[in-house]
């Protein structure tokens, strides 16, 4: 037997009744205007962190800016006290740095000792710190012997920086024992 079918009720329409929208139709409600006390915090806020980004961008540049402004080296002094820096560095430039000339000899004599010389230029426009230098020293074959690290104290330098557009001679003295050395390269770095 079939069934009959299901009659739905009709909607009850009662006199002045307003539909209202769905949520995400609705205007939002209106923002509200901050107090003058969270003005005054956020004011100190951001002043705050201004400051900060300040003297931490005066920290990272203060070679750069205690080489060319030498007038500006007490200013930096009491920050560099706080955070146990050196305001009188010199600023490192490793690209403006060039060995011009090189050479490792033999000395005269028996025993296996060495001289290397070396020419080092600055050719940027304000001193620049001292790099260290990488010695490799092979034998005939090209097998490495020693890797050695040169500071400036081993080189005899006689300045506290590299002067700008200059070049400075360095040597120093090296004791090879009984190894025999044949070739030898040198590169600059910053520790």
């Amino acid at each position: 037997m079939p069934s009959a079918p299901v009659a739905l009720p009709e909607p009850v329409a009662t006199a002045g009744a307003s539909r209202t929208p769905p949520s995400f139709l609705q205007a939002p409600a209106p923002a509200r205007e901050p107090t003058e006390v969270q003005r005054t915090w956020w004011s100190a806020a951001v002043t705050v962190l201004a400051l900060t980004a300040l003297l931490q961008a005066a920290l990272i540049a203060r070679p750069t800016l205690s080489a060319r402004y030498p007038a500006m080296r007490p200013l930096l002094h009491p920050l560099c006290v706080l955070t146990r820096c050196n305001a009188e560095a010199a600023p490192r430039h490793l690209a403006a740095l060039a060995v011009e000339s090189s050479a490792l000899s033999r000395l005269s004599g028996n025993d296996q000792r060495y001289r290397l010389s070396l020419v080092l230029r600055n050719r940027d426009t304000q001193a620049l710190r001292w790099p260290a230098i990488e010695l490799r020293l092979t034998d005939a074959q090209g097998v490495l012997l020693v890797k050695k690290v040169l500071r400036v104290r081993d080189l005899g330098a006689t300045v506290a920086a590299i002067p700008p557009g200059q070049e400075q001679p360095l040597q120093a003295v090296l004791d090879m024992g009984t190894q025999p050395v044949a070739g030898y390269s040198v590169e600059l770095f910053y520790p």
